[in-house]
């Protein structure tokens, strides 16, 4: 994400450092990080911010796990306001350590075990989170953004339509991913794939007007470039549908 929004100065700085020998006898491995030193890109500024083009910035890239311990690590070991620790004092903070990448480890295990439920292959999406959940995964890469749910669309109104269609699941929705274009700002994921479906059988255009009637706060007409893109899909078809 870091080098997908700024220009990188140099290779990032990653922690821990092998150079750099321990200040007591611990047993784990300290601070876990990459620190970023990078600048604005030009791109993504506009006249009036030009000055801080050049501006050097550092990003430092950890868990919250990991920062809440390196706060108070570099608290007590380099500020001491009582005086130099006891061997005690680091043996306990080398003990929350341990107990902060254990759970860095179980935290990475839980998000690869749920990428790997969403995944599954026969299981049936239980709700419009869960299929975001689905889309992210698998079309995530081609979200080039910092904030790729903006990117999603109109996710409830597609899971409705594809539970309707019996359509809700992994291997059901793959091959309308696999033909997404990537111009994501203009149309959004769910509402390419709410295209393909209903270029596919006109007669589920009836069964899109209903279930966007009944869904709250999207009972609006069509924006000019949906009706835009609503009518290459009926010349596509050779078909004509009444207008939402």
């Amino acid at each position: 994400m870091v080098t997908l929004l700024f220009d990188l100065e140099s290779e990032p700085k990653r922690f821990p450092e092998d150079s750099k020998a321990p200040t007591y006898d611990k047993r784990f491995s300290g601070y876990w990080a990459a620190h970023y030193r990078v600048h604005l890109r030009d791109t993504s500024l506009n006249d009036a911010q030009k000055r801080y083009g050049q501006a050097r910035i550092e990003i430092q890239v950890a868990s919250v796990l990991m920062h809440a311990w390196a706060e108070v690590e570099h608290d007590l070991v380099y500020k001491p306001q009582q005086g130099t620790l006891s061997e005690d004092e680091y043996a306990i903070l080398d003990e929350i350590n341990g107990m902060v990448i254990t759970g860095e480890i179980a935290l990475e295990q839980l998000q690869c075990a749920g990428k790997k439920r969403v995944a599954e292959r026969g299981r049936k999406i239980s709700n419009h989170y869960d299929l975001a959940d689905y889309l992210l995964d698998q079309a995530g890469p081609l979200l080039k953004t910092a904030d790729p749910d903006a990117l999603l669309g109109r996710v409830n109104i597609l899971f409705r339509l594809i539970d309707a269609l019996n359509l809700s699941t992994p291997e059901a929705l793959a091959p309308y991913l696999s033909a997404l274009s990537s111009d994501f700002e203009r149309r959004p994921l769910a509402d390419q794939v709410i295209d393909q479906l209903l270029g596919e059988d006109s007669e589920r255009y009836k069964l899109y007007q209903k279930i966007r009637g009944e869904e709250p706060g999207d009972r609006r007409p069509h924006t000019p470039q949906e009706q835009h893109d609503i009518d290459q899909t009926q010349q596509a078809m050779g078909r004509s549908y009444p207008r939402g």
